[in-house]
């Protein structure tokens, strides 16, 4: 097949629908893309909230409940026993399709007549403020995450034990401030480690222990600063920085990054994969523009994804699911386009939204559990249905529908409230430009802010301070100190937050590198290369081979 070079209808941008694009997108039985496959995935996020929380009442019962949807959403909420009851029927809302209307304005219709589910989560144990979470026991604003116990602040982990501000952190306990590690115990402010025990600010580590502030590391022990020391010497040179102290540690942090500096970086964090393109893509082949993908075949334009193949345009998390195109935040679906977070084996899904556990051959339905032959909650026979739903794809492709995931005027948050905002950020002005809601945050001032200022060390605070409400010295964010967190610092030595549990999931999401590739030379060979790493940016490079070579 020909490329086709098309005009992006939001951005006005040309992008290339290439051959291989093409064959899948024959292959799924869907048209050729109207925007380019950043807007693509744009549109998708902006119907993922995983981490902003908000108090409010069960819109039927009056209870207090914590949700995804603030007190002013217009959108009807019920508690998870309520929403997983038999107390009320999804089938009650169907309603007959209008053939005189376009199709997304009677979706969003049904979208807000049908009870919402309050958070998405499943199996958690004293485990309240946690978001898109499974098993988790006794964790607090753990999002995107599963089968923790006693962690806190945290986003895409999963197996952890004690561990408080980690991102993507697998398999690990005692951690603190890590990002991308897995199989660690007791490691500080690491990145990209495994295999690594009582490690501070170490980076690229693996099979390290009693470790500080080292850089491309492989199987040593007492080294400080890349410097090979005996055990007495370590202890002494440790020692020498008191990490318990706020002002000491952001001295070290300074310190390590202008170090780590001048070791070379991987073009790509890629392992056991064959013919990718993307980063941080683990046993996996065929995939092209594929992020944060593990165990993956045959897919394209996908993130967050795991365990899955021949998919398109998919963030969120696939898991057991084929043949799909443009779904979010979706797991275990077979056969589906146009579906936003629904799980537990649904199969022929076309535009349907908070499916539940076995539905089939369902369109434009929201909140079903185990049905099929459906349209907007209403209830066909399976002959009525496939001739109901041949009209109303043609209906779609003449209103321009077809092929187009929900608007993101549909979303049932706020841009800034979804993870479109962390990955793809708008300002208010530009969100606002395209019609999109804006959450406003609290008025600074509704709160007082604690009189006092955070003791330099934890030692030196006690409960009280879990009394007080703070304000984070980046964005003015009020936060609090829970006594599980000041116990787990006192416990460890670390120092006190200063910033909002917010402003440290960004800060570590920071650390990451974006979801872009550039072709730059090699640092060592000159070669060219596609890496994660812009060019203008000031860390040390290395292809692959000259990485290899050089670390190992």
């Amino acid at each position: 097949m020909t490329p086709v070079t098309k005009t992006c209808a939001t951005s006005g941008k040309e992008f290339v629908i290439t051959d291989e694009d093409q064959k899948m997108l024959e292959k799924l039985g869907m048209p050729l893309p109207t925007l380019c496959p950043e807007e693509r995935q744009r549109r998708r996020m902006a119907f993922r909230n995983d981490h902003h929380l908000y108090h409010r009442k069960c819109s039927k019962t009056d209870k207090q409940i914590i949700s995804l949807y603030d007190v002013d959403s217009k959108f009807t909420v019920y508690n998870q026993d309520l929403f997983w009851s038999d107390e009320w029927n999804p089938i009650d809302y169907g309603r007959d399709f209008d053939f005189s209307r376009p199709f997304f304005e009677q979706f969003a219709e049904l979208q807000a007549a049908t009870p919402r589910l309050a958070i998405n989560g499943i199996g958690n144990e004293n485990s309240e403020y946690t978001s898109y979470a499974g098993w988790c026991r006794n964790c607090y604003l753990m999002f995107t995450s599963d089968r923790n116990e006693d962690c806190y602040f945290g986003a895409y982990s999963f197996d952890n034990e004690d561990c408080v501000d980690i991102l993507f952190v697998e398999d690990s306990e005692l951690c603190y401030e890590c990002t991308d590690c897995k199989k660690c115990y007791h490691c500080q402010y690491g990145f990209n480690l495994e295999n690594c025990t009582d490690c501070v600010f170490c980076r690229d580590c693996i099979g390290c222990s009693d470790c500080f502030g080292c850089s491309g590391q492989r199987n040593k022990t007492y080294c400080f600063f890349n410097e090979q020391l005996s055990q007495e010497e370590y202890k002494v040179r440790l020692a020498k920085w008191n990490l318990a102290s706020y002002a000491v540690c952001e001295k070290a942090r300074k310190q390590v990054f202008e170090f780590q500096l001048g070791f070379p970086r991987r073009q790509l964090d890629v392992k056991g994969c064959e013919n990718v393109t993307g980063d941080h893509i683990k046993f996996s082949q065929n995939i092209h523009h594929g992020y944060d993908v593990f165990n993956c075949q045959d897919c394209r334009y996908v993130s967050h994804f795991m365990g899955s193949k021949d998919c398109m345009d998919w963030d969120y998390y696939g898991d057991g699911s084929e043949m799909g195109y443009e779904n979010c935040s979706t797991t275990g679906l077979k056969f589906s386009a146009f579906v936003t977070n629904s799980w537990g084996g649904n199969d022929n899904l076309l535009y349907c939204d908070l499916m539940m556990n076995g539905n089939s051959e369902c369109f434009g339905c929201i909140g079903l559990k185990g049905k099929k032959h459906c349209i907007l909650n209403k209830q066909y026979t399976e002959e009525k249905y496939e001739t109901l739903k041949a009209n109303i794809i043609e209906h779609m492709k003449s209103s321009g529908e077809w092929g187009e995931f929900f608007p993101m005027t549909l979303s049932p948050h706020a841009y800034n409230e979804t993870v479109a905002q962390d990955y793809l950020p708008l300002a208010q002005k530009e969100a606002e430009a395209r019609g999109l809601r804006w959450k406003d945050p609290k008025e600074k001032a509704s709160y007082e802010s604690a009189a006092v200022a955070l003791p330099d060390t934890a030692d030196e605070a006690d409960e009280s301070i879990c009394k007080q409400i703070y304000s984070c010295e980046i964005s003015g964010e009020h936060y609090k100190i829970i006594p599980q967190e000041l116990a787990f610092y006192k416990k460890h030595g670390l120092p006190l937050p200063r910033r909002s549990p917010n402003q440290r999931y960004l800060d570590r999401m920071a650390l990451r590198n974006p979801r872009f590739g550039w072709e730059r030379p090699c640092g060592k060979c000159s070669k060219k290369m596609y890496s994660s790493y812009a060019p203008d940016r000031p860390e040390i490079v290395y292809c692959e081979e000259c990485y290899m070579a050089e670390i190992y």
